[in-house]
């Protein structure tokens, strides 16, 4: 199936001519204005309407402008300055300076400075210079010499309520700052009247005496605890299997009476084990000198028994009074512990007063450094926005009423246009050969141009653009049957949805290939809604339904053949509607009827039902040598195609050519044809005009053949 479609990448090498892509470009704007002029047109008229409406209350204005900046903090020794935050710093200022406040203000102050100027209208804007520190203001009004005026007080009005703003809040800083010094000192007193209480009362020198002493003490009895409790550890992780000398290296053994005789014994015993290894190289077992050692052996083996006995003994008794120690040392720990305590916490009140005191005094000290310093500051000015450039004189601005208006018209049509295209881009819709080319493996073989006459059956002198498309399409079928190594003789012919032109293409085609000489059978397999009687003028029935659903029938019975200009075109009709065509389709009867037609004639058109519609199509894909893909331009889209492949591949069939219908005459895939369209063979005696509708008229001109 993957060969089916075409990856961008593999086009990439391809050259493409550069006169041949802006055609296609003019031909799919030329498609696109053809389908959505009126947005373009309803866009223009909302923006020129839109623009209108503003044009009117436009009004000529004298403009000037100035220019603020923000400066550096002043760094001054041993002052404090009230410092703004830097949090939208920006926007704060900007909504500031075209606020109500300072607009009143200055108003008043225009009032009050220049009662001699007329009040007019004025409007301010105020912006920042890119990312600089650079604030812009703009005034416009219908008087210079007020709207001069008038900036010059905004700029006086903002830079005062600025100062303003400052001084009210470094005196609310100086009251908070009285306030807290106010509630230290009575703190302070409270905490040092705490403290010469608290001395009074107890006898702070004696208690921390006493409370190092009784820490230490108590330091003294807990390692004492610690010794015993890792003693008593010790001895019991000794099990049975432990050695005496084990033992010895932890417990001292030497109380034990016979320590000495412990020792002398199992020296002897290990003397002895040396003897029996070395008599055992060359006496025997039974010997009386290997039998006196083993007894010996016996011997000091039951007396190392008894020592181990005596030792585990002890070990026993050392554990008891291990215990006794531990148990009559924690009653004097807690003791001393509970003393402690006491100490302590006498101790704790006293340095959490003296604490806590410490901290009131420097905190003191901090607010009447501060307060110091705020009473520098005060004196300073601190202010961080200065005038850059003042008020500039007035410039009058006059309204090119033409200008704007055609500046709406402008932007109608550029968001005319993004919608349009908008709209192109989420139709995907084919509209040219191109299309099918750069999405779909399969080569374009036909292009069936557009035309308004009612179209049928083509007369074999038929000259005009629709005719000459047929033969394009019977040359390609031609040459493919020669190039081919199997006979190419069914070809079936199919597209994605009902009305595409599948059997105007099947017909037409069938027509052409018979006026070549070929013997061409017709054969209508929609047996849904099959019309193929309708454009040749013969009866529905008998046809292929009754041919399939009695086998005792000839297929010369239902074949009708043409006239003596159509006499090598015959043609099947589909025969009564059937429910269910597939089920006969699927026939082997179908197989039979086909390798008859094989046997009779040069080439076997199958006009099929819709892929996408009905499943009646499956069942004749793999008996048909060639497939044939109708795409109607401008209504065939993508999905469509993409979809019926996806069908056909159900079948391991591979569609061979695309035929191209219902393509404009204008658009790219005929432009030469347009330059060349009157290099045609003119007979005036007999020639038929190409816009004559009879040309292709309805005839009758098809009768049952004879056996």
């Amino acid at each position: 199936m993957q060969d089916d479609f075409l990856e961008s990448s593999g086009r990439e090498g391809g050259h493409t001519d550069l006169g041949e892509t802006l055609r296609s470009l003019f031909h799919r704007v030329r498609l696109l204005l053809q389908s959505y002029w009126w947005i373009l047109l309803l866009c223009l008229s909302i923006g020129l309407l839109i623009q209108g409406f503003r044009v009117r209350s436009m009004r000529d204005a004298w403009e000037l402008s100035a220019q603020l900046i923000i400066q550096g903090n002043i760094e001054i020794q041993e002052a404090d300055r009230l410092r703004e935050v830097a949090t939208n710093f920006h926007d704060n200022q900007l909504h500031l300076m075209t606020g109500q406040w300072v607009s009143e203000r200055a108003a008043e102050r225009v009032r009050a400075l220049h009662p001699e100027i007329e009040k007019d209208w004025v409007s301010l804007w105020a912006g920042r210079k890119g990312t600089t520190d650079i604030f812009q203001l703009v005034a416009s009004g219908g008087s210079a010499r007020y709207t001069q005026a008038y900036l010059a007080q905004i700029i006086q009005a903002y830079l005062e309520f600025r100062r303003q703003t400052r001084l009210e809040t470094s005196d609310d800083v100086m009251l908070s700052i009285g306030e807290e010094l106010r509630e230290l000192e009575v703190k302070i007193q409270q905490g040092q009247e705490s403290i010469r209480r608290f001395q009074q009362e107890n006898n702070t020198v004696a208690i921390k005496e006493l409370s190092e002493k009784a820490a230490g003490r108590l330091s003294e009895l807990k390692t004492r605890l610690e010794d015993y409790r890792t003693q008593l550890r010790i001895l019991e992780s000794f099990d049975e299997d432990v050695s005496l000398d084990q033992i010895q290296d932890v417990v001292n053994l030497d109380t034990i009476e016979s320590s000495q005789n412990y020792r002398n014994t199992k020296r002897q015993y290990q003397q002895l084990l040396a003897m029996k290894e070395q008599f055992g190289i060359y006496l025997k077992p039974k010997h009386p000198k290997m039998m006196d050692i083993e007894a010996e052996l016996e011997i000091l083996g039951n007396r190392i028994k008894i020592f181990r006995a005596q030792a585990f003994g002890q070990i026993e008794e050392e554990k008891s009074a291990l215990r006794n120690r531990i148990d009559t040392l924690m009653p004097e720990i807690n003791k001393w512990e509970e003393e402690v305590v006491q100490y302590s916490l006498g101790v704790a009140d006293l340095e959490t007063m003296n604490s806590n005191l410490n901290r009131l005094l420097t905190t003191r000290e901090s607010l009447v450094r501060r307060k110091e310093r705020l009473d520098i500051g005060r004196n300073v000015d601190t202010e961080l926005i200065s005038v850059l450039v003042p008020a500039t004189p007035a410039v009058l601005r006059q309204v090119d009423k033409r200008k704007e208006i055609a500046t709406g018209g402008v932007m109608g049509l550029g968001m005319g246009a993004a919608i349009v295209f908008l709209l192109a881009a989420l139709n995907n819709r084919i509209t040219s050969a191109d299309d099918l080319r750069r999405m779909f493996s399969a080569k374009v073989i036909g292009l069936i141009p557009q035309t308004k006459a009612k179209i049928t059956v083509l007369r074999k002198d038929a000259d005009d653009v629709f005719a000459e498309s047929f033969r394009a399409l019977r040359s390609s079928i031609l040459l493919h049957r020669q190039d081919s190594k199997d006979p190419r003789q069914v070809f079936l012919v199919t597209s994605c949805a009902p009305a595409e032109g599948k059997s105007t293409v099947s017909s037409n085609l069938a027509v052409t290939l018979a006026y070549s000489g070929a013997k061409t059978l017709l054969i209508d397999c929609d047996l849904r809604r099959g019309h193929l009687h309708d454009k040749f003028g013969i009866d529905r029935d008998p046809g292929l339904a009754e041919l399939l659903e009695h086998p005792e029938m000839d297929v010369q019975d239902v074949i009708l053949v043409g006239d003596q200009e159509l006499g090598n075109l015959s043609v099947i009709s589909a025969g009564r509607p059937q429910e269910n065509p597939g089920d006969l389709f699927l026939n082997e009867r179908m197989d039979a009827i086909l390798g008859a037609c094989r046997q009779l004639y040069d080439f076997v058109i199958l006009d099929t039902a819709p892929i996408l519609a009905v499943d009646d199509t499956i069942g004749l894909l793999r008996r048909a040598d060639d497939v044939v893909f109708v795409v109607k331009a401008g209504q065939t889209n993508f999905r469509q195609v993409k979809i019926s492949l996806e069908r056909l591949s159900v079948t391991k069939t591979k569609v061979w050519g695309f035929v191209m219908n219902y393509v404009k005459a204008s658009g790219t895939d005929y432009y030469y044809y347009g330059r060349y369209k009157s290099y045609r063979y003119n007979d005036k005696s007999g020639a038929v005009d190409p816009g004559d509708g009879d040309s292709r008229k309805k005839t009758g001109r098809l009768s049952l053949k004879a056996k």
